[in-house]
């Protein structure tokens, strides 16, 4: 239940390296290589060395040497599936040819990492061991990748990173290329499918106060992987995702009136609304009569301000009122409390907050004329 209804893939080459064309004779080698294909729902890629390894000439391959005898980190061939915003990608294989000269590595390890190999990458499969010396390269047998949750639904801004590291070298001219054979020589094949933006319909509670603070709930469509929700164009804090379909965060601080509720996913941000109210606290100005019997039990009128929406509550010296009515944004009435005699504070309670403690109304002995009370009808 909430869970998102993920989009059907259909595989295809999303990025492929064809080094055909590169020069065998004239100096200096690639430094890289840029992608020759690129899915439109993806960056353009270059296949570049690592540290530990430099650029050999090879015609039609690219080529590198300085690769050690034992594996070493810094010995590695690396490319780069970004997908660009609004979409997701899901990687289903990589094809390579090798071409190794005789002395050249001849075992490899092909690995993935999701934040640049900051930290150590994840082995793919296990590794690859390549003795041939075919002058044009062998095509290897596909690498699989479906079973790695990982690359699958990878949404920008995320990119994989995919490392081929070589090793065991005889000497340390030994060459190792990508490359030779008619056609792609590096490809990395899956399925890129564009992300449906959000939707909202609703925020629970729809009115807060300016000074923010309040948790809200906001229900819609396609929050899976929000990364971030605003009102008004302010940030709320403490985004929580709940579901494909709800989302709570703190609201910010925001100036009176209606404003947008805008979720950001990474296929983009909903449409512009009026679905949340920030409200200013109200103020009481008078209670009408401002004198009652201390039995309570008769209705009294709140003139004020910012009476918005129907008050969550009204108080008399923290006694509750009952039957509130809004008549209006300046008026309001409810049924008195039973109270001992003295002045009281009328504090009317909105979501935009509470007005300031006061002496508006107070409580007197029965014995005080009730010519102006009016008593609820009990006739039926």
């Amino acid at each position: 239940v909430g869970q998102p209804v993920l989009p059907i893939f259909v595989d295809s080459t999303l990025l492929a390296w064809e080094p055909n064309g590169l020069s065998g004779t004239v100096p200096p080698p690639p430094a890289n290589l840029l992608s020759t294909t690129t899915d439109s729902g993806l960056a353009v890629s270059d296949l570049t060395r690592g540290p530990g390894i430099v650029g050999a000439l090879l015609a039609n391959g690219f080529s590198s040497s300085g690769f050690g005898l034992t594996l070493d980190n810094a010995d590695y061939l690396q490319v780069t599936v970004a997908p660009t915003a609004g979409y997701s990608v899901s990687l289903s294989s990589i094809n390579a040819n090798f071409r190794r000269s005789s002395s050249g590595p001849n075992t490899f390890q092909w690995q993935y990492s999701l934040d640049g190999f900051s930290t150590s990458g994840v082995n793919i499969g296990s590794s690859i061991s390549y003795t041939g010396t075919e002058s044009n390269g062998l095509a290897q047998s596909p690498v699989n990748l479906t079973t790695i949750p990982a690359l699958q639904n990878v949404a920008a801004p995320a990119v994989v990173t995919l490392r081929l590291l070589g090793y065991g070298t005889s000497t340390a001219g030994g060459t190792f290329a990508i490359g030779r054979l008619t056609g792609n020589d590096l490809e990395i094949i899956g399925s890129v499918v564009a992300l449906p933006a959000p939707t909202v319909t609703a925020i629970n509670p729809a009115f807060g106060p300016l000074v923010g603070g309040n948790s809200v709930t906001i229900t819609g469509t396609g929050f899976t992987g929000v990364t971030g929700v605003a009102l008004g164009g302010a940030a709320c804090t403490s985004v929580n995702f709940i579901s494909d379909t709800q989302v709570s965060c703190t609201a910010p601080a925001h100036a009176a009136g209606a404003v947008s509720v805008e979720v950001t996913t990474p296929g983009g941000t909903n449409a512009a609304n009026t679905l949340y109210t920030y409200l200013s606290p109200p103020t009481v100005t008078s209670v009408s009569p401002a004198t009652g019997p201390t039995e309570g039990g008769y209705q009294v009128s709140i003139t004020g301000t910012n009476f918005d929406v129907v008050p969550g509550s009204i108080t008399f010296d923290g006694v509750a009122c009952t039957s509130i009515v809004r008549i209006s944004s300046t008026l309001v009435t409810c049924i008195a409390p039973s109270h001992a005699p003295g002045a009281v504070s009328v504090l009317v309670t909105t979501p935009g907050g509470t007005n300031a403690a006061n002496s508006a109304f107070t409580y007197v002995l029965a014995a005080t004329s009730l010519a102006n009370l009016t008593v609820p009808s009990t006739s039926t």
